[in-house]
């Protein structure tokens, strides 16, 4: 069904919700080293920054928003994972004992 020709109705989008529960996304798995697709859309955001304007909207929507000790976990570790690599690519032979210190 083309978007934008019908009006879609409560039912409608609760049915369309239920059939898209469970499957993955149409992307997931594939990068911009493996994908044509997903390369052209890389390159044409390449370059692309945001107005201050956009920028004031966007920090203004995050204020205050509190976040969960799960999420505070998942995005302590990716950081860690960011660091480590780093370390690891200056040759650093304390990383092991830093992550044991702070984990």
């Amino acid at each position: 069904m083309p978007s934008g020709v019908y009006k879609r109705t409560t039912n409608g989008r609760a049915n369309m919700s239920k059939a898209a529960k469970g499957k993955p996304s149409w992307r997931k798995g594939l990068t911009k080293e493996t994908d044509a697709s997903i390369m052209k859309q890389s390159i044409s955001k390449t370059g692309y920054t945001f107005s201050k304007e956009s920028k004031l909207k966007m920090s203004k929507s995050h204020k205050g928003k509190k976040l969960s000790k799960e999420t505070i976990k998942k995005k302590l570790k990716m950081v860690l994972g960011l660091f480590v690599i780093y370390m690891q690519r200056l040759g650093s032979f304390l990383v092991e004992k830093i992550v044991k210190i702070v984990i």
